[in-house]
Parts: C-alpha cells; sequence; structure tokens
C-alpha cells in the first residue's frame, strides 16, 4: 500500500494542477498527502484544493477541511506521511483537531492560521441549522498501523 500512495504522491508533484495552486511553495511528500487524500477519497479535483487546505503552522492540528454537500456535514481530516503512529498519537491528533472545532464554534479563533480559519468558518457557517455541529474527524495514514491493537486500546481506554 505505501507504493501506491509513494506513486500517487509522486505523480501528484508532477501535476501542473499542483504547482499552479502553489507557485512558491515547497511540496513536501507530507504536504502533497493531503491533496492525495482529498483527490481519491473525496473525489475532489485538484484545483479546488487550494480553498480546503490548511496544513501549516497553527492549523489547530487540521490539514484539511472538506464540507460533504450530500451529508451536510464538515469533514476535518489530519493527515500522517511518516514511517511511525501509536494509539497514542492519534488520540492527541483528534483531542487536538476536536478542540480547535470546538473553538470555532466559540468564537475564538484568532491564534489559527487564515486559511484554517477561512476553510472552517465558511464550512460551518454552511450547515443547516438542525446540523449544526455535524462534524467528522478523519485521520488518514500513509503508513501501516495495527488497527487491532488500537482497537484494543480505544476499548480499554473508555
Amino acid at each position: 500500500m505505501r507504493e501506491i500512495i509513494q506513486s500517487a504522491v509522486s505523480n501528484a508533484k508532477s501535476d501542473p494542477a499542483i504547482s499552479l495552486l502553489y507557485p512558491n511553495r515547497d511540496l513536501s511528500d507530507d504536504f502533497i498527502f493531503n491533496h492525495i487524500i482529498l483527490r481519491y477519497i473525496f473525489h475532489v479535483d485538484y484545483s479546488d484544493h487550494a480553498d480546503m487546505v490548511t496544513d501549516g503552522s497553527n492549523d489547530g492540528g487540521i490539514d484539511f477541511v472538506y464540507y460533504d454537500e450530500e451529508e451536510s456535514k464538515v469533514i476535518v481530516g489530519q493527515c500522517k506521511y511518516r514511517e511511525s503512529f501509536d494509539y497514542t498519537s492519534v488520540v492527541h491528533e483528534l483531542d487536538t483537531m476536536w478542540s480547535t472545532v470546538e473553538n470555532f464554534l466559540r468564537g475564538t479563533t484568532g491564534q489559527y492560521n487564515a486559511r484554517l480559519r477561512k476553510a472552517l468558518q465558511n464550512a460551518l457557517d454552511r450547515l443547516p441549522d438542525e446540523y449544526a455541529t455535524n462534524v467528522e474527524l478523519h485521520i488518514f495514514i500513509a503508513n501501516s498501523i495495527d488497527i487491532s491493537k488500537l482497537m484494543q486500546n480505544t476499548i480499554k481506554t473508555s
């Protein structure tokens, strides 16, 4: 699976649509992984990613924001393109992401980068009143993770 992801990252780096979005940015594998997820999991064209990818300093643990029109929900994502990622890291990332969403729901957004403020606030504002807190947290990991071990730890701590 890692080889497939590496190939997708390599192809995306050479895609002119990505280069046009970020003409003066170093396109690290980690940064490009966000775009791979948006394109292949959520079926969003590269040209639409600029308003969704929030990855960078002060991103509140949120690398992208996607608004699902069909389900009337906001999906916030964290992408990890690294060799190791354990249970404790998953819990920490989810906690950070949820804290950020809660801050936005309370209107406390000053500490976050402009891309996140724009993307997350716009997505939250699109939610119908009856779905005002319909937010999902997603973590995408480019390496192998033992899901059964992760689940065992989750059950133990619940």
